[in-house]
Formats: structure tokens, sequence, C-alpha cells
């Protein structure tokens, strides 16, 4: 189940988006009022999005959440809330770390579309980052593979060359190589 956690020091704002979210939709919600509150939840738990007012009284508190947020290891999805419409603040805000942002005003559907939005767009990255490592795993596992036939190629290659006045039979070598594989290192060559 996704956890959310809301941020707004607007009380009544807070309990109606919270109230809202538990009636319309199947998300575990936190709440906070404060950066202190919001700061110590994102540091104990994992989050899957952050909706925060960028106002806690002020912008910087706001942006300072964000940044905290996007720094923890599981990485939410950030979804600010602002009463300034301004370019200038948009930009601010995207900078410090929001996928999306609303204006105050909004109506609570459009909230819960965007949060669904972000939650879609965070659980299919989550997927893909662990496709990436299973990925990144098996390639290593079979790289390391190749490196030890690699070797045992280089290292029949050298039989030969060493000994060209020699016929060496195919169980020589399975022999030969058998001792080097389980003994430790050929210190012939």
């Amino acid at each position: 189940m996704n956890r959310i956690l809301i941020i707004d020091d607007e009380f009544s704002m807070l309990r109606g988006i919270e109230f809202h979210l538990r009636e319309n939709a199947d998300f575990a919600i936190l709440t906070a009022s404060d950066r202190k509150t919001a700061m110590e939840i994102l540091g104990s738990q994992e989050i899957h999005l952050v909706v925060t007012d960028l106002m806690l009284p002020s912008i910087e508190d706001g942006l300072t959440i964000m940044r905290f947020a996007k720094k923890q290891w599981y990485q939410p999805s950030v979804l600010a809330m602002t009463a300034f419409e301004s370019v200038e603040n948009a930009v601010a805000t995207m900078q410090a770390g929001a996928d999306d942002f609303v204006s105050k005003g909004f109506g609570l559907d459009e909230l819960t579309l965007r949060i669904n939005n972000l939650l879609k767009k965070k659980n299919e990255i989550d997927r893909l980052a662990i496709e990436n490592r299973i990925l990144r795993e098996t390639i290593q596992k079979q790289f390391s593979d190749f490196q030890i036939i690699g070797k045992f190629r280089f290292d029949i290659q050298h039989i030969f060359n060493s000994t060209p006045d020699h016929c060496l039979g195919s169980t020589l070598v399975i022999q030969y190589k058998f001792t080097i594989f389980h003994h430790g290192i050929d210190t012939r060559y």
C-alpha cells in the first residue's frame, strides 16, 4: 500500500485533504503540520508521495522539506501546494525537487488525480529500478563466467604454444586444466 505524507500548517486544509483521500482512495496517510514533524517522519519510514504546502510558515520550510525528501534512499515523489502562481515560484519549486505542483484553490478531485498519476509514475520507476538491478547482476555474473572461459582458452593456447614438439591429447589438457582450477594458479608459466 502506498504511503502518503501530507504536510500543511492550516489545520482545515490538512484535515480536508486527509478526509477526502481516506474516503476516495486506498492509501496509508500520515500528516504533519510543521517542518520538524515532517522531517522526522521522512527520516523514519518509507514514504511514496509527499504532498506539501510551500508556506510552513515560510516558503523556505516547504523547499527544505522537498530537498530533504529527495535525499532519502526511497526518493518519494513530491507534489507541492502553493498559493502563489508565479512562474518564478513554479521554477523554484521544481528545482527544489517537486515532481508536480498545484495552486491552492484546487479541487480535491484534481488533487486525487495528480496524486494517482504521481504514484503510478513512482511505482513504475521503482519497478524498472528493480529490473535494472537484476539485469546488472545477471550481466556481471555472465561477464565473470566469460572471463573464466577466456582465461581457460588462453591457458589452453599457452599449453599448446609451450609444447610445440609434443602431441597433447584432450584428456591430458583437461587433466591439466582441472589441476589449475582446483589447486590454484599454475606456476609453470
